[in-house]
């Protein structure tokens, strides 16, 4: 339960939802539900249950996304310095 909660609050973070809002959504029964059927669906996917072309693509989402998060996290360490 504390991984979906951690999952849940890092995901909501990085869309700028914080605070009382956040809590709120990560104490949701049915929320965390969906998380974790989510990451179910993702890993099926990942591991070419739906197919090679949707593990492909899901994939490549999944690293471009990562790039993404890594780019954004350096932009806001050269912020810093400046």
């Amino acid at each position: 339960m504390e991984d979906e909660e951690s999952l849940a609050t890092e995901m909501m973070s990085s869309n700028n939802i914080t605070g009382e809002y956040c809590q709120r959504i990560v104490d949701n029964a049915s929320f965390l539900n969906l998380m974790k059927r989510y990451e179910s669906f993702f890993h099926d996917v990942i591991d070419g249950k739906c197919g090679s072309t949707a593990a492909y693509w899901a994939i490549y989402v999944y690293l471009i996304n990562t790039w993404s998060d890594d780019s954004d996290s350096d932009d806001s360490d050269e912020n810093d310095e400046v």
